[in-house]
This record gives structure tokens, C-alpha cells and sequence, in this order.
């Protein structure tokens, strides 16, 4: 009973709040239906300096480089002995390309069609609520004190800053 008592008030705030009501509904939707509709947005700008440096990152084997593929990643493609083809990502620096991947479909557009965050501030979004949820039941229930932040992230509750 205690625990339903506390619980109650966040559970209210998630189902108020549009990013938590779209990532149940696109749970839900991705267990009945297998996939989450994306989109990819990219701006490329890759100079000569930049692709030698690419170039230098190419893993033995590898033959094509892709950019901004389906999830968003660039990288080689490795040709296995059976056909098919292993991708090997690698990291771009944001000066040659800025890739975001967004969740696209009739399902984000009516839980957030006034917002363009990219998955990942989503992502981030949802986990900083739930590091609130789970510092709110280290206080109430273990008389804790909430975990610190520190240059905007959330510290494990074991770890302290000491002025």
C-alpha cells in the first residue's frame, strides 16, 4: 500500500507527459508490429583531409563506405565468405557530418508533432525523468538523500562532490 501511495503521483505525471505516453505507446506498438517508424535527417560535408582521415579508420577486408544508413550510422561494409555484408561503424566528427534520426509516423505525430527532438534528447529526456523517479524512492523509502548532479549528470548515489 505504501509503495502504490507514492507510486501514484509519478505514474500521473507519465501519463501526462507526451514523451512517456509516446514511448508506451511505440513499446506497445513495436510488440504487436515488430517497428518503430524513423527518420534519418543528415547534413554531410566532407572535405578531401576529411575522407583521408576516414580512409585511415578502414578495417582490413572492408570495401564501401556508407553514410547515414537506416539507423543513422556510417561506416564500411565488410564482404563475409557466405554473400552478405557485416557493417563496421565508425564514429564521424560533427564537422563532416551531423546525422539525427527522429521517430517518424502517424504515432509521433500525434505524441510529438509540436516537438523535433532527435531519439536521442528523447532518450535522454526519459531517463533523467526516471533517475528523478528512482532518486524520489531513495529519499522516501530508504531516507536517502538524492543523488548529486554534476557538470548536468546525474552521479551514482555511491559517488559524492566535495567542495
Amino acid at each position: 500500500m505504501r509503495f502504490e501511495t507514492w507510486y501514484e503521483q509519478h505514474q500521473k505525471r507519465m501519463q501526462n507527459d507526451r514523451v512517456f505516453r509516446y514511448f508506451k505507446e511505440a513499446r506497445n506498438n513495436l510488440e504487436k508490429q515488430g517497428r518503430i517508424e524513423t527518420a534519418v535527417s543528415a547534413t554531410i560535408i566532407v572535405t578531401p583531409e576529411d575522407w583521408r582521415a576516414i580512409d585511415l579508420t578502414k578495417p582490413p577486408g572492408a570495401e564501401d563506405f556508407f553514410l547515414a544508413d537506416h539507423l543513422g550510422g556510417s561506416g564500411w561494409d565488410i564482404p563475409l565468405p557466405n554473400g552478405e555484408k557485416l557493417k563496421y561503424y565508425v564514429n564521424l566528427p560533427e564537422s563532416v557530418a551531423k546525422i539525427d534520426i527522429f521517430f517518424s509516423g502517424d504515432l509521433a505525430n500525434k505524441f510529438l508533432s509540436e516537438n523535433h527532438q532527435s531519439t536521442i534528447e528523447l532518450a535522454k529526456y526519459i531517463l533523467d525523468e526516471l533517475g528523478k523517479i528512482v532518486d524520489d524512492a531513495r529519499t522516501f523509502f530508504l531516507l536517502q538523500e538524492p543523488s548529486q548532479t554534476y557538470s548536468g549528470k546525474r552521479l551514482p548515489p555511491f559517488l559524492k562532490v566535495i567542495k
